[in-house]
């Protein structure tokens, strides 16, 4: 699919083509979606004093993880890493060749 080639200092010395920053919202998603999914299972399985404030912890917790569930799948492409192909050069007899995608 890609002819991209890793060089010998890439990701030490410089950096590679293929790595991208990403934003602090596309780690906090899925951790608030770990942590309210415990916080959720906890509640259902560790009994409360009342009845009502029980039920209150896990609709709280169980709706924060839907909702959290909902942004990662509609969102779901940005939270997937998509690198970018990037083209090669090859030395031919001393001279530089460049891969191009072949159109039909």
């Amino acid at each position: 699919m890609g002819n991209y080639t890793v060089e010998e200092n890439e990701g030490i010395s410089r950096p590679s083509p293929l790595q991208a920053e990403r934003d602090w919202k596309f780690y906090a998603v899925p951790v608030i979606f770990v942590i309210a999914m415990g916080m959720c299972l906890i509640s259902i399985l560790l009994p409360d004093e009342s009845w009502s404030e029980q039920f209150m912890y896990i609709l709280f917790w169980g709706t924060a993880s839907v909702v959290s569930l909902a942004v990662i799948y509609i969102y779901g492409s940005e939270f997937v890493d998509q690198p970018k192909l990037v083209h090669t050069h090859a030395r031919v007899n001393g001279a530089v060749m460049y891969d191009t995608p072949k159109t039909a």
